[in-house]
C-alpha cells in the first residue's frame, strides 16, 4: 500500500507538466493538417523531445530519489546476544545490499550477527564481499525488500549536487531510538578519485554511516557514506566539513547483483 500511495503522489505532483506535454504534442499533430508537412513534423519532434525532458525531470528523477530513500534501511550488528543499531544499508539489487564495512565487521575478525530492518521486521544478512581499505561491504539477505535503488557506477564531476539520506540514531529517551530519517544536501569536491567521493556540507546527524548518496540530477544512487571529517584545514578546502563516501563503482561486477 505504501508503494502504491507513493506512485500516486508522484504522478499527481507531475500532472500539470504532463498535461502541458500532452497539449504540445496534440497541437503539433493538429498542425499537420494546416501547415506544410515538414514544419508540422518538426513541431511534433520538438514537442516529443521537450516532453521527454519534462517527464524525466518531473517524474523519473523524483521517483528514483524515492526509490533510493526507501531502499535505505537500518542495519544492526554484534555478537549473538548483543546486536545493536550501527547504521544504514541500501539495497541495489534484490537481496543485495551495500554498507560501510566498519558497521558489520569486528576488529578481531570474528563474524558478527547482522540484521536488516525491513519494515517492522528484522531480517538476517551476511557479508558477501568486503574491502577493508575502502570501508566497503556488500551484504546478502534471504529476504528481498520491496524497494531497490537505481544504482549508477559512473563518477560524478566536482560541483555536482548530491542528496544523502539515512536513518539517524537520535535518542528519544534513554535506551530508545527514534525512527528518524534525514536527508541533507552536499556538493562533490574535487579532484574526484576513483575510490573516494568527498562531499562538502554540514555535519551529518549521528548514525549516518552507510547512508545512500544520490545524484540530485539523475536520482540514482552513486555511493554510500563511510566517514565524516570535521573542517580543520586538512581536507580539500580549509575549514569545510567533509563527508567521505565510497563510490558504488568500487563494487566488483560480480557482487552488484544477487546470483541465485
Amino acid at each position: 500500500m505504501n508503494r502504491v500511495r507513493t506512485i500516486r503522489q508522484t504522478a499527481s505532483g507531475a500532472a500539470p507538466a504532463l498535461t502541458l506535454v500532452g497539449v504540445s504534442v496534440l497541437s503539433a499533430m493538429i498542425s499537420i493538417f494546416d501547415l506544410q508537412l515538414w514544419v508540422a513534423l518538426a513541431a511534433l519532434l520538438a514537442a516529443v523531445i521537450s516532453g521527454a525532458q519534462v517527464i524525466s525531470r518531473e517524474v523519473l528523477v523524483p521517483w528514483r530519489k524515492k526509490l533510493a530513500e526507501s531502499a535505505t534501511v537500518r542495519v544492526a550488528s554484534g555478537e549473538a546476544d548483543r546486536v545493536r543499531l550501527s547504521g544504514n544499508a541500501v539495497q541495489i539489487a534484490p537481496k543485495r545490499w551495500v554498507t560501510a564495512r566498519h558497521l558489520v565487521t569486528s576488529d578481531s575478525g570474528d563474524a558478527l550477527v547482522i540484521k536488516l530492518r525491513l519494515g517492522e521486521a528484522w531480517m538476517p544478512a551476511r557479508v558477501a564481499y568486503e574491502e577493508a581499505e575502502l570501508d566497503l561491504a556488500v551484504l546478502e539477505s534471504d529476504a528481498a525488500w520491496e524497494w531497490t535503488a537505481k544504482a549508477a557506477y559512473d563518477p560524478l564531476e566536482p560541483g555536482c549536487r548530491t542528496l544523502v539520506t539515512g536513518w539517524t540514531t537520535s535518542r528519544r529517551r534513554v535506551g530508545r531510538f527514534a525512527d528518524l530519517r534525514a536527508t541533507q544536501e552536499y556538493t562533490v569536491l574535487g579532484p574526484v578519485e576513483p575510490t573516494v567521493l568527498s562531499l562538502g556540507g554540514a555535519m551529518p546527524p549521528p548514525g549516518f554511516s552507510g547512508a545512500v548518496v544520490v545524484d540530485a540530477d539523475s536520482g540514482k544512487a552513486v555511493a554510500i557514506v563511510s566517514a565524516f571529517s570535521k573542517g580543520d584545514g586538512q581536507g580539500h578546502l580549509p575549514g569545510l566539513d567533509e563527508l567521505v563516501a565510497v563510490p558504488l563503482s568500487c563494487i566488483p561486477d560480480e557482487h552488484r547483483h544477487r546470483h541465485n
